[in-house]
């Protein structure tokens, strides 16, 4: 018996800062949530997969469109047409957005209320799971999950944050490894988390991680898990990718490149890695600029120049999206001059501002302000979602380098 085990599919996130910053490309990579769903689907027909399990949040909290939601419905049609049978939950997403529709029999959705058993006699398998019945679930559900069938392979479907596997997700439904050990069930098949992780083997504890990446923070492959079970054991546990577009964060090192040039070759061969990374797929990918290096104040003078080279070297690399170029360099200049004249006082004003905590706490709060009037989702794809240290430092270096470019140009 094979059964597939996925998670945060987030049908047709909004992605509206990838949409404007990419036109017509970026509404193509926006559709990426329903290829990745649709190469789910088909790999369950094709390989006449027993059973599809989802941990929760199909949709996004905010996005309340109904066209989603019909495609959903549709690709669970082809599935129970095909034999393939489906029980799933509701996440903190989908319990914010209340999108729902009546699916086909043998598309089990568990109840909000209260932990509920799918028996499947055929396969000798029970499914214990619940529903989030609103968005902030703050409790430990699996404290009422009930005791497994004996006699049968008993599968556990959560949408949670363990305690230390949790990241930065919300503190939804929170639980412990050892909670989930205590029930004595042989699969847990966790969503929530986006990174797939498998948290321990004795019993199998997986986070399938989201269907498809949706901006730079998600980088890697992304899928499903699918588990083979023989004589009632685990016997084989696969990661499988059904992304169509892989993100990706190159940070390229410019500080032995002497001009523009080498800048660009050091981009090309950059690239020509992480399509080869991509097995593929579209590479969607953000350059990140890096090195000590004299061409700084050059490059930050002439940012046109450096993505024209960018453009031209994904043109050439082949499926490439070049989401943001960053230029994170660092200028040659001495650090700690002694002289006493203009650059002087502004590099020793700006580290000032760098190692004053009253002054840091200031900044951090402009921008944090500042970024409020943001959709959250725009804030999440550029970084914004937290104005940590490394932010700050990037806004006090572009800072310090508008001011050098002004006082030497």
């Amino acid at each position: 018996m094979r059964f597939l085990h996925a998670a945060d599919i987030h049908l047709d996130s909004p992605l509206a800062g990838l949409r404007q910053r990419g036109g017509a490309r970026g509404d193509e990579l926006a559709s990426a949530t329903r290829r990745a769903f649709q190469n789910l689907v088909q790999f369950a027909i094709d390989q006449k997969v027993e059973l599809l399990l989802i941990a929760g949040d199909n949709y996004d909290g905010r996005h309340r469109h109904y066209g989603s939601v019909l495609f959903f419905a549709r690709e669970m049609d082809r599935l129970q047409r095909a034999g393939v049978r489906v029980v799933m939950i509701r996440g903190n997403h989908d319990a914010e957005n209340q999108m729902e529709l009546r699916m086909a029999a043998g598309i089990h959705l568990l109840s909000p209320d209260q932990p509920e058993s799918i028996a499947f006699d055929d396969l000798g398998v029970v499914v214990h799971g619940q529903s989030y019945p609103h968005r902030d679930v703050r409790h430990n559900l699996v404290e009422t999950y009930p005791n497994p069938v004996a006699g049968r392979f008993n599968i556990g479907l959560l949408h949670t944050a363990v305690d230390g596997f949790g990241g930065t997700h919300e503190r939804y439904a929170p639980c412990t490894v050892a909670d989930l050990i205590a029930k004595n069930y042989d699969y847990w098949a966790l969503g929530h988390v986006h990174e797939r992780t498998e948290i321990a083997k004795a019993p199998w504890i997986v986070y399938s991680g989201n269907l498809q990446a949706r901006h730079v923070n998600e980088a890697g492959s992304k899928g499903a898990t699918l588990v083979t079970v023989t004589d009632g054991r685990i016997s084989n546990v696969k990661a499988l990718p059904f992304d169509v577009a892989r993100w990706t964060r190159l940070p390229i090192d410019i500080s032995s490149c002497e001009g523009i040039d080498e800048v660009s070759t050091a981009i090309d061969a950059a690239l020509a890695t992480a399509v080869d990374d991509a097995e593929g797929r579209t590479l969607v990918a953000r350059l990140e600029i890096i090195g000590r290096t004299e061409l700084h104040r050059a490059l930050k003078a002439d940012t046109a120049r450096l993505d024209a080279e960018a453009e031209r070297a994904a043109e050439a690399a082949g499926d490439v999206w070049v989401e943001q170029i960053r230029l994170m360099t660092e200028d040659a200049l001495d650090d700690h001059p002694t002289s006493a004249d203009a650059l002087t006082d502004l590099l020793r004003s700006v580290e000032t501002i760098r190692t004053s905590s009253v002054s840091r706490e200031m900044l951090r709060e402009t921008i944090g302000a500042l970024s409020k009037k943001l959709p959250i989702q725009l804030r999440r794809e550029i970084g914004l979602e937290a104005v940590d240290n490394e932010t700050l430092d990037h806004v006090i270096d572009d800072a310090r380098d508008i001011l050098l470019n002004k006082l030497t140009s």
